[in-house]
């Protein structure tokens, strides 16, 4: 698809995602309502009164279209929606691809500021588990903002050394207190923050993973709301 046109139509895409007021009117839909507005948005592609299939057909729809935009070998859409046996393994073979390829570097420093972001809130989510530090290297995302090293050494510390590791990587306060949803919604607004800036590209590829992540997260959200009446 030529690059021109592709930047035309995800821009124009962006402005029918829902707005934070509609967010707010779905949380006083009925469930028969919130499958019906949500069609009617044209956020789900067809009429289904199952919610669970609904928002795998959005999955469905969203790798389709970026098919559609780039093909299979493009490596935004073999990030985001190739299947793979071991996902921790398929991203990183992804990344170090990005990192070989001087064309592509810019977005292999994306792509280390998100898994940074996932190594943290996996952090903390197995250290709520007490799972072992062993386990953690081994689903750890590569990334170039800092050593594996003091990663695994602040998990092998305990919550507080990683929550000092955070101060000091992204300007982020982890209170004790916080619990593993609180930490990760912090860090997924930290996230929203850096992705937000490819909104205002000039590049078509900053364009289209801004467009899939504001897609994911807008299910994400609309999840939220239908089961537990907020995000």
């Amino acid at each position: 698809m030529n690059r021109e046109f592709l930047f035309g139509v995800l821009n124009a895409k962006l402005t029918e995602l829902l707005t934070d007021n509609e967010y707010q009117m779905l949380k006083n839909l009925s469930r028969g309502q919130f499958l019906e507005y949500l069609f009617n948005a044209n956020v789900v592609p067809n009429k289904l009164s199952d919610f669970e299939t609904a928002s795998f057909e959005v999955l469905d729809a969203l790798e389709k279209e970026v098919f559609e935009y780039v093909g299979p070998d493009h490596w935004i859409y073999r990030y985001f929606f190739a299947k793979a046996d071991n996902l921790v393994e398929h991203y990183n073979k992804v990344y170090e691809s990005l990192l070989k390829n001087e064309e592509l570097i810019e977005n292999a420093v994306f792509i280390s500021k998100f898994h940074l972001i996932k190594n943290i809130s996996l952090m903390y989510r197995f250290n709520d588990q007490n799972i072992s530090v062993e386990k953690l290297q081994a689903n750890l995302l590569l990334q170039k903002e800092i050593s594996d090293e003091f990663l695994l050494k602040a998990y092998d510390l305990g919550k507080q050394e990683i929550s000092v590791l955070v101060k000091d990587l992204v300007e982020l306060t982890v209170e004790k207190a916080d619990s593993v949803l609180e930490i990760e919604k912090l860090l997924d607004d930290y996230f929203h923050e850096i992705v937000s800036a490819y909104a205002y590209s000039s590049e078509v590829e900053h364009v289209l993973i801004y467009y899939i992540y504001r897609i994911m997260k807008q299910l994400e959200n609309i999840r939220a709301i239908y089961y537990l009446g907020g995000y």
